[in-house]
């Protein structure tokens, strides 16, 4: 992710409430910020307690291109200095009340209700906000405050999003087909297009080419690479490097590919070990051409700081509220269960190469951003991958869900989602739900 600015300002009053507390409390909020990872903060200066001097703080990120502002109650303050920082940003914006520290005789702060008086006046003019209430000494504000920094960063990531689609989505899944316009307005992404006959061709200028750099990473993270023939070791080394070589010359940020039927038919090998890997080094893939499923992927391996798993929802178990998360050989490696063997596929398709075993256990977060009918929408859902080995060919996880699984399979059926589905061993479901507002999409949450 980019480094994300923020504009930082703490209000004030200058009669009837404790200045000196305020800025105190100003001066730690600023060195809170300043220690999170991928932040820059511009600061107003003292507390803001008159038009002029927020009209001075307005010129001063404005000229330093703040992504957001940050508004505090230090204490309570009119409406008119905050609609001069409400009128001249967009938003969101971040509203920031502070506890008193103990009622006595006298309010010292009245802090609350100046967050209640600002977040009264943008909900009137139609302005999105959150708002966090805590001293900048608690740890769950500095949790509050990364969470939301990572999601209006990767807001603002996406619109510089590059996906490579390899060819386009496989035969008949209509639902994999985008509106390339709509999603740059609506979510940010651009695509970029790569003709199939383009990685092959690449492939094959790598013939002949020193693969042992490769073969010993594939030894290391399969238990069967050193066994399989040598032109499939051969034809896996050349697929990965093609895709490399072409994620580079397009600065591709992640890649979309019609695995079937040219891939397997054509190509004499299919795609899904070679997108295992390209995961399993940070570069975010989706099989079956489906841009959205990558993108939703994407969206969770930056939230979630882990790779993620592009799967199908195959099966479930309503009395142990599970359901099984598969797909034909395509999770990165580094989620394999650590006593399940990591097989490298010879003869899926025609000639392989998928990569084969159970997933390991650990919490995790499933999401799919859909299109219905034309509008984007975003399905949220999580649970816990169960510590099993028990799991189909391919690459599996059994997620035991936290919501029904009934109000599961429900939801996606009769609610027409796309049959892929993303996970990420991580709890980003706030996360998610802020994102889905910040874009304006319709947020279906299941918990």
């Amino acid at each position: 992710m980019n480094k994300f600015k923020i504009g930082f300002v703490s209000l004030g009053k200058q009669y009837g409430f404790n200045l000196d507390l305020a800025g105190e409390t100003r001066k730690k909020s600023i060195d809170l910020l300043e220690s999170i990872d991928d932040l820059s903060v511009v600061t107003a200066g003292d507390l803001v307690i008159t038009e002029n001097d927020a009209q001075n703080a307005i010129e001063k990120f404005k000229n330093n291109n703040v992504d957001q502002v940050i508004i505090q109650s230090g204490t309570f303050s009119s409406g008119e200095v905050f609609m001069k920082f409400a009128k001249s940003f967009d938003g969101p914006f971040l509203l920031w009340g502070i506890p008193e520290p103990k009622i006595e005789e006298n309010i010292k702060l009245n802090s609350l209700c100046g967050v209640n008086l600002n977040s009264s006046l943008l909900s009137n003019l139609d302005k999105e906000y959150k708002y966090i209430y805590g001293n900048p000494t608690e740890e769950k504000i500095n949790n509050e405050l990364v969470s939301w920094f990572k999601v209006n960063s990767l807001k603002e990531d996406l619109k510089d999003l590059n996906v490579g689609l390899f060819g386009s989505h496989t035969p008949g899944f209509y639902t994999f087909g985008i509106n390339e316009l709509k999603l740059r307005k609506n979510v940010g992404p651009r695509i970029t297009h790569v003709d199939l006959s383009k990685l092959y061709q690449k492939a094959e200028s790598h013939k002949g080419e020193d693969t042992s750099d490769f073969d010993s990473e594939l030894s290391e993270l399969s238990d069967n690479y050193d066994e399989l023939p040598k032109n499939k070791q051969s034809q896996y080394s050349r697929t990965y490097k093609s895709f490399k070589d072409i994620i580079d010359e397009f600065s591709l940020d992640a890649v979309a590919v019609k695995c079937w039927p040219e891939f397997i038919e054509d190509y004499g090998q299919a795609a899904c070990a070679t997108l295992s890997k390209l995961t399993n080094d940070d570069i975010v893939t989706g099989c079956e051409g489906d841009v959205l499923g990558t993108v939703t992927s994407y969206i969770l391996s930056e939230l979630g700081d882990s790779a993620p798993f592009i799967a199908d929802l195959v099966q479930i178990e309503k009395d142990k509220n599970t359901g099984v998360m598969w797909h034909c050989g395509v999770a990165p490696f580094c989620h394999a269960h650590s006593e399940s063997p990591v097989k490298i596929g010879e003869e899926f398709g025609i000639g392989g190469i998928n990569v084969e075993f159970a997933m390991q256990p650990g919490e995790v977060t499933i999401a799919r951003l859909s299109m219905n009918k034309g509008d984007y929408r975003l399905l949220i859902t999580s649970g816990e991958a169960v510590d099993t080995t028990e799991t189909p060919d391919g690459t599996a996880a059994v997620v035991k869900f936290d919501s029904d699984i009934n109000e599961v399979l429900d939801t996606i059926i009769y609610g027409g989602y796309e049959h892929h589905l993303s996970l990420v061993y991580a709890d980003v479901k706030k996360e998610l739900i802020e994102l889905g507002k910040l874009l304006d999409i319709e947020t279906v949450v299941l918990e």
